[in-house]
């Protein structure tokens, strides 16, 4: 005792600031043991995968005696399961608490296997995929290229949701599960409205939107849908459900119109067996039924290749040291540059902050200064050929989207540009994508949302039921203007609203200046705020083409003349302990301040392949939770700037 009082009285009179350096040990233990939990965590999920996969090749044939064939057919077996984000990097958990991964990991091995002479089809095993309609819409044009090169394409099943659905419509057949269920019933949506909770609370959100359909502050401002959004809203139903209908239609030959395809969904949802009747499916039988037949059909026997893309496998030996450190310098190691032409494909995933972009457990922000980094580097390095800016954005801040455009058009200035639009680029993001020479979405993104809001967090009637007085200093006539206990002076709104309009004009000229003759009406009567799907978007001018990431590659590498070249993804994918090292940083920052962690919900939250702020969702699983990280994410965005250019709307298929 006399011992540790002499060296804590040691500790006191020296003035060592022990705290620090424990917490920074703290901090290196805990990065090590989270690295070391998510490698065990990744690689005991890969070898049960594999033992699962082993079980299920001896079980198609459980004699274990290969019956003579004339042939053997190569089958490689693809597992769409997990959540999927647009770009790539290093995979992490999402909100639900599984094991994201990239959708370009997919469609990338998926056009591997187009050109593989030594593949004769692809089994898609279905196991509750959280896909976005822009993923589904973009795997489902691989799995056509696939068919186009001679692969056959199967679906095993076992429940299929509607948007799942879709993408088994593009295989060759839709085998299910006895016991499975086709969940077919139509678009249902709610709009959720946090001005009665504000109210409880006693806080406000005093806001100014120029553009009639500008409606993303009414979730916060609003008890109901004013009726510019019904009008959005619904329009937006049309042009959804039209899409579903017509994929239906056009996918299945016992489904031949989309009269047809509107009778059975207001018949869904279907047992497995009335789905066949129906001509929704093919078969009906388990997994090693199907394998028998297709083996018998086409008097081969099945070879499945469960490991077709090598490359993304560790070999993981936990009897051996060595072969663990070898593990550890590949996942810090950035990979090395291929030599040669290549095309840059720069990701603009997240809400659009200032700064610097970062990665959480909900999702990516996007930061001007990372973005801008990037775009430059790309312009100057001579082996990139040409740029495509893949955007999946529902905009943020004004001043940082402006930043992204400009470093856009510079770059279009010498090379090609070509956008890409992912699930949404609307407002901010549609203001990015202005900077390009052409612009490519898919058929179901949202975009367009030209106009501008913005506002403050009053807090006065908060501080009020809590007891809490202000007293204010001011000097300066506008210094009370950023004040959260009171809302805006008439002469602060009128200010306010003035240089809203400013950015509003500025916005407009960007869209015309871009795209020109090819608007097919006035900008004024395309922009107050309204929203529009892609293929709304391309019969009024303000996109391209309707068409995919794939296709956007393709395009860029036809205007700079280039046939072989390589991809290179910017900004480049963090590894795995830069990403556990940004998340505790996150944690430490936002831990010792009560209002900023709840302000800092907001910060990580990449739609579950959906769309952010605002939003219309029926209430399952992480719905409610994802709402909730958007809902903080206004929020947090009001308290760093007064202007914004955001979209409003998540859609969700259920």
């Amino acid at each position: 005792m006399l011992n540790q009082w002499c060296y804590a009285n040691l500790l006191r009179k020296r003035k060592l600031n022990t705290n620090s350096y424990t917490f920074k040990l703290y901090l290196s233990a805990l990065k090590v043991a989270v690295l070391f939990g998510l490698l065990l965590v990744c690689f005991i999920g890969q070898a049960r995968a594999e033992t699962a996969e082993e079980k299920e090749q001896v079980f198609q044939n459980p004699s274990g005696q290969v019956e003579p064939r004339q042939k053997s057919m190569s089958v490689v077996v693809i597992r769409v399961g997990g959540y999927f984000t647009d770009k790539p990097g290093a995979n992490m958990l999402s909100l639900s608490g599984e094991m994201t991964k990239s959708i370009c990991e997919i469609t990338d091995t998926l056009t591997e296997i187009a050109s593989d002479k030594s593949v004769d089809g692809v089994l898609f095993n279905f196991e509750n995929p959280s896909l976005s309609w822009a993923h589904v819409d973009q795997l489902r044009r691989a799995i056509g290229r696939l068919r186009d090169a001679g692969k056959k394409t199967y679906a095993y099943v076992e429940v299929l949701d509607q948007i799942n659905y879709l993408l088994a419509c593009s295989c060759d057949q839709i085998i299910m599960t006895p016991t499975g269920q086709v969940m077919l019933t139509g678009l249902a949506g709610e709009t959720l409205y946090f001005k009665n909770l504000l109210d409880k609370f006693g806080m406000q959100i005093d806001v100014v939107h120029i553009g009639q359909y500008k409606s993303t502050p009414e979730t916060l401002t609003r008890s109901g849908p004013s009726e510019a959004q019904l009008r959005q809203i619904n329009s937006l139903f049309d042009c959804l459900y039209d899409h579903l209908l017509e994929t239906i239609a056009e996918s299945r030959v016992g489904i031949p119109s989309v009269r047809q395809s509107a009778q059975l969904v207001d018949q869904g949802p279907f047992p497995a067996e009335q789905a066949l009747q129906a001509g929704l499916i093919d078969m009906v039988m388990y997994r090693e039924e199907f394998l028998e037949k297709l083996g018998r059909q086409n008097d081969s026997e099945i070879s499945l290749r469960f490991d077709y893309d090598e490359s993304q496998k560790v070999d993981l030996q936990l009897d051996n040291p060595f072969a663990m450190l070898n593990i550890f310098q590949k996942l810090l190691t950035e990979p090395k540059e291929q030599p040669g032409d290549a095309i840059a494909v720069v990701y603009v995933d997240g809400p659009i902050m200032l700064g610097e972009s970062s990665d959480g457990w909900g999702g990516s922000v996007v930061g001007a200064r990372t973005i801008r980094t990037a775009l430059a580097e790309s312009r100057t390095d001579d082996d990139v050929k040409a740029v495509v800016v893949r955007i999946n954005s529902p905009g943020g801040s004004a001043v940082a989207s402006d930043i992204i455009y400009n470093a856009v058009r510079q770059t279009a200035e010498v090379k090609p540009v070509i956008v890409s639009m992912g699930d949404m680029a609307a407002s901010g993001g549609y203001y990015v994508a202005c900077g390009g020479h052409t612009i490519v979405a898919d058929a179901s993104t949202i975009t367009g949302s030209i106009g501008v809001w913005g506002g403050k967090l009053v807090l006065g009637n908060l501080f009020d039921k809590l007891g809490i007085t202000t007293y204010s200093f001011q000097r300066g006539r506008h210094a009370q203007r950023f004040n959260l206990t009171k809302p805006f002076t008439p002469i602060e709104r009128f200010d306010l609203a003035k240089e809203m309009c400013q950015v509003y004009e500025t916005f407009k000229n960007c869209v015309v200046q871009s795209r020109g003759d090819r608007l097919k009406d006035s900008i004024e009567s395309l922009a107050q705020g309204k929203v529009y799907t892609g293929r709304v978007a391309l019969s009024v001018g303000l996109v391209d083409k309707i068409g995919d990431l794939h296709d956007a590659i393709e395009m860029a590498a036809g205007q700079a003349n280039i046939e072989k070249y390589h991809i290179r993804s910017l900004p480049r994918p963090k590894n795995i302990m830069e990403l556990v090292e940004e998340l505790l940083t996150q944690r430490q920052e936002a831990g010792s301040d009560p209002v900023a962690r709840l302000l800092s919900l907001g910060q990580g939250l990449k739609n579950g392949g959906t769309l952010p702020a605002g939003s219309f969702d029926l209430l399952k699983g992480g719905d409610l939770q994802r709402i909730w990280y958007r809902t903080a994410y206004l929020l947090n965005l009001l308290q760093q700037e007064q202007i914004l250019l955001i979209s409003p709307y998540e859609i969700v298929i259920h």
